[in-house]
């Protein structure tokens, strides 16, 4: 007999555990303490990307953000689950080659999966998250640079690579622009590999038509509620 679907459980999973347990992402002790501790949904047979708990900006509810981009790994998981093809690659490198279709098709199934609201963000959440309060950005992004025969932003390197900001997101600026939504439509923010370093900024933004790109990721958002949610399991370890 042939193993049966574990899609339709996973999503029965995630919308009954979400009316049992208040959401552990909106705890206030993880508000700003990304680069310590993370929440992570799981549900039977698979995990949403680790996520860092953010500070909204001035009457703004927190979210959380994606401490990484997205992975080959994390999307091929979607992949399987939908009958979708698999990304080549090595598991920690970011999933690029996806369309904006794909990506937003992929927060759609994370929010079934995991009864939680995952979405891709806005270019202020995404700017307010990457700025952290200030932090100043890691002078050895993974953007183009030639200096003394040493070269960087020569190809696109592991999602965990590279120092966090003082919220916990990593890989921001740099390594692959990220996709977010502003009010005329979607963009790429944060700029590529390929870009001179000095052009890899919080500032960086294209418009993007949505096609696939082997220098465009993304990473999620998780939206917090404050009462009557839930998500699977709690992880707070930092992950590399």
């Amino acid at each position: 007999l042939a193993a049966p679907d574990p899609a339709p459980f996973a999503q029965v999973y995630g919308e009954v555990a979400a009316l049992r347990r208040p959401d552990p992402c909106a705890a206030l002790g993880y508000v700003g303490m990304g680069r310590d501790a993370f929440c992570r949904d799981t549900w039977p047979g698979g995990a949403a990307p680790p996520v860092v708990v953010i500070d909204g900006p001035g009457a703004q509810e927190n979210f959380a953000i994606g401490k990484f981009e997205v992975s080959i790994d994390e999307y091929n998981q979607f992949a399987r689950a939908t009958a979708r093809p698999l990304l080549p690659g090595e598991a920690r490198l970011p999933a690029t080659g996806v369309s904006f279709d794909d990506a937003e098709a992929y927060v759609r199934w994370l929010s079934r999966s995991t009864g939680h609201d995952y979405r891709l963000p806005r270019v202020w959440e995404w700017r307010h998250a990457a700025a952290a309060g200030g932090s100043p950005l890691d002078p050895n992004r993974n953007c183009y640079s030639s200096v003394r025969g040493v070269i960087r932003g020569d190809a696109v390197v592991s999602v965990g690579r590279g120092a966090p900001n003082a919220w916990g997101l990593v890989n921001h600026v740099g390594n692959v622009e990220e996709w977010a939504l502003s009010d005329q439509g979607r963009v790429v923010l944060g700029g590529r590999f390929e870009d001179p370093l000095a052009e890899c900024q919080l500032t960086t933004m294209r418009e993007d038509d949505g096609t696939p790109g082997a220098g465009k990721g993304f990473r999620v958002l998780r939206e917090i509620r404050t009462a009557g949610v839930a998500n699977r399991r709690f992880a707070s370890t930092a992950e590399e």
